[in-house]
């Protein structure tokens, strides 16, 4: 079952593809098969609209569990997530990650 249709995909921004040329993307294939790096992609580098989008598509139920489980999202995301779903930094997997593995330059 596809979770989207064709007519809805063209509405994500291009930002959130950045790194994938565009001529090789299946922008469908990814929102059916690799739903945990389309909602991060979407809060990481997505814009309101895009999070809005992969909200109506998967739902909350689906989005903060992926959310808590990355492994990698920066302060800003987790800090939004936290506000939108009224989360605790201490939920999020990368949070407690980086707070026991500082990292020194």
């Amino acid at each position: 079952m596809n979770i989207m249709q064709q007519n809805e995909i063209s509405v994500l921004s291009k930002a959130l593809f950045w790194d994938v040329p565009s001529d090789t993307i299946n922008i469908q294939r990814i929102a059916n098969e690799n739903i945990n790096w389309l909602i991060e992609r979407a809060f990481e580098y997505g814009t309101m609209k895009d999070i809005r989008y992969v909200l109506k598509w998967y739902g909350r139920e689906k989005i903060v569990p992926v959310l808590c489980s990355a492994e990698s999202l920066s302060k800003e995301t987790v800090g939004f997530a936290c506000a939108l779903f009224v989360l605790k930094k201490t939920d999020f997997k990368c949070y407690n990650y980086r707070r026991s593995n500082p990292i020194y330059y």
